[in-house]
């Protein structure tokens, strides 16, 4: 089980020498699975890290209403289990990481977290301003004996012009492009969260839905899909989902709903994954709730077919 570490004054007495590879890893794509295959081969044994950073810089840099993730942080450690990776390492990304020099985050590399084999993408950059490149990195290993392999970051698809970035992957979120998203990352778009208490509207138009907890979470996404739930790897039920903000009832915080096309299933403090199979519409506002219910009934008809049809 991937274990995770917030902060290096939470490093074990214990720890030791490690195999390591480093960035935002936002979205675990086949570009971040092709550099963590080589830090597996590259590990030899040696416990395998991730070290990233929290918030994600991205995030830091641009305000919450802007900054759209593709994966919280359950996901991504449900898929670095997946992946085999022993330790997520998270370091707060405020100032003084920011300002840290390249050469000063090399030593903090070898002295604090024991990095012996390092494996990033070939167009790695780090420090105050990126000013560290593969060239420094490479220079400073040599020196401290470590071992690093600068793989193809930018992984580029069997018989596909197009290469792997997360950029990419969130573009074709906010274009509700579903089947390449799947391609890109090697498996359908999924969103973890904790069924909590809503308003009940669904359940008066006679859609009862299951109300998934984003906490700070924005996805790219919007909506309204078919959908697979699960809760584990366990198969709850197939379902039609909404991921906006509901203008029909005035809403303002962003939400993703489910109704599940089964009955009686209690789903509260329940932790369930919602996985985005085909996108049916954008997300409107209707005059009534009259017209909202007849419009998910026909969503429910559509997510219905497609599924038929898969």
């Amino acid at each position: 089980m991937t274990k995770i570490i917030r902060g290096l004054q939470n490093l074990p007495d214990d720890w030791s020498d490690c195999a390591i590879t480093i960035g935002k890893f936002d979205g675990l794509h086949l570009g971040h699975q092709y550099v963590l295959e080589w830090l597996h081969k590259l590990a030899a044994g040696l416990p395998t890290v991730m070290l990233s950073f929290y918030p994600n810089p991205l995030k830091f840099f641009q305000s919450d209403t802007e900054f759209q993730a593709i994966l919280n942080l359950r996901d991504q450690l449900f898929w670095l289990n997946e992946y085999q990776i022993d330790v997520l390492l998270l370091l707060p990304f405020n100032r003084s990481i920011q300002t840290l020099s390249a050469t000063n985050f090399l030593i903090l590399l070898q002295q604090q977290i024991k990095a012996k084999k390092i494996v990033v993408g070939d167009d790695f950059r780090f420090g105050y301003q990126r000013a560290g490149d593969v060239d420094l990195l490479k220079h400073f290993a040599k020196a401290h004996d470590i071992d690093v392999l600068a793989s193809l970051d930018q992984y580029v698809l069997e018989n596909a012009s197009e290469a792997v970035s997360s950029t990419e992957v969130r573009q074709l979120l906010q274009d509700g492009q579903l089947h390449a998203v799947h391609r890109l990352l090697s498996r359908p778009y999924a969103i973890t969260g904790k069924v909590i208490q809503g308003d009940q509207i669904g359940r008066q138009l006679g859609f009862p839905t299951a109300n998934i907890h984003l906490k700070n979470m924005r996805p790219a996404l919007r909506g309204v899909f078919a959908v697979k739930v699960f809760q584990g790897k366990h198969f709850v039920a197939d379902g039609v989902a909404n991921l906006g903000q509901r203008p029909t009832v005035s809403g303002l915080k962003l939400v993703l709903e489910v109704h599940l096309f089964v009955s009686d299933i209690d789903c509260y403090g329940v932790f369930l994954t919602v996985e985005f199979i085909e996108k049916i519409r954008d997300e409107q506002k209707f005059d009534s709730l009259d017209a909202l219910k007849q419009q998910i009934a026909k969503d429910v008809i559509e997510a219905k077919r497609i599924f038929r049809s898969h």
